[in-house]
Formats: structure tokens, sequence, C-alpha cells
């Protein structure tokens, strides 16, 4: 709940504090000044979905204060998919903004660019690999989120080598034989 409230007040501040600000002149004053750019654009559609998003989220996630632990599971469960929209929006807003304040340096515009479409492709994968539960769903995902966990892991192992934690069963054990203590039957 404290992130969804966060990201709804970030993304209410950005956009009353525009990118490259506002015009002063008195036929055009309190019109954003870069306002004709496609990227500005950009910038207010993706800002306004993740601000959007984001309350909906909170909105859901209050929901989860009643004492009926199915309805709060379920609030829960909901209010992941609004997360995950805001999750998306906000790293776009903030790429579209600075892409339109540097784009007299193309150089400096598209590193922007390529940085931020990397850390957005990143995130939503480790977003919706999270919530893709293991050993379920269609063969090709199921493939593709064990290769990706079981790589995860043993890069975890060989750091955990190093400090002499490593050959402890801990909690997690269970996930690299593909499942979770909770959906693993008897």
């Amino acid at each position: 709940m404290v992130v969804a409230a966060l990201m709804a007040s970030v993304t209410f501040t950005s956009g009353y504090s525009v990118p490259g600000g506002y015009n002063g002149s008195n036929p055009d004053a309190g019109i954003p000044i870069l306002l004709h750019k496609s990227m500005y654009n950009v910038f207010v559609i993706s800002n306004s979905v993740a601000m959007y998003s984001s309350t909906m989220a909170l909105v859901i996630l209050l929901w989860t204060h009643i004492n009926d632990p199915y309805l709060r599971l379920a609030a829960i469960r909901q209010s992941n998919g609004a997360l995950l929209v805001a999750l998306a929006a906000m790293p776009l807003a903030f790429m579209a903004g600075v892409y339109v304040t540097v784009s007299r340096l193309p150089w400096l515009s598209s590193f922007t660019l390529a940085l931020g479409a990397v850390a957005l492709f990143i995130t939503l994968s480790i977003f919706i690999l999270m919530y893709t539960p293991l050993g379920c769903g269609p063969p090709l995902i199921r493939a593709f989120t064990d290769r990706f966990i079981s790589m995860g892991l043993m890069i975890a192992r060989r750091e955990a080598a190093g400090s002499g934690t490593a050959g402890r069963d801990g909690p997690y054990d269970s996930v690299e034989r593909g499942c979770r203590e909770w959906d693993c039957g008897p």
C-alpha cells in the first residue's frame, strides 16, 4: 500500500511540474513550453496512466483492512495488475520527460531512451516472473520461468559459497525442485 501511495504522489507531482516548465508570456501564460512535442505527449499519457492505476491499486488495497482473509487475499491479487501497469507507465513517463528535455543532444537522448528501455524490460520481466507460478501454465512459459529462476539460484549459491553459507537447508531449497512449500503435494 505504501508503494502505491508513493507512486500516486510522485506521478501527481510530476503532472504539475512538467518537463521544460510553463510559458510566462501573456498569450500563452500557463501553457507548457514543450506542448507540441510528441515525446511530451507520451510523458503526459504515461504519467496519467501511472497516476490513475496506482490510485486504483491503492483503493483496491484499502479492502485489505477488512477482517475476511479471503477478501484480503483477493484484494492483494487484484491490486497486482494495477501496480504492474503503474510500474510500467512510471518509468515510461520518466524516459519521455528526460528525452524531451535533452532532445537537442541526440546522443544523450538516444542513450536515455536505450537505458530506460532496458531498465523497463528488466523490471517488467522480474515482476511478471514473480507472479508466474513454478511448474504451472503453458509449457513454454514454464520452461522459461524454470530456467530463469534456476539460473538465479545457481548465481545465488555461487555468491553464498564465498560467504560460508552454502549447503545449508533454507526455506528456498524446495524452489529448486520446482515447487513451493504451499503448493507441493504430500
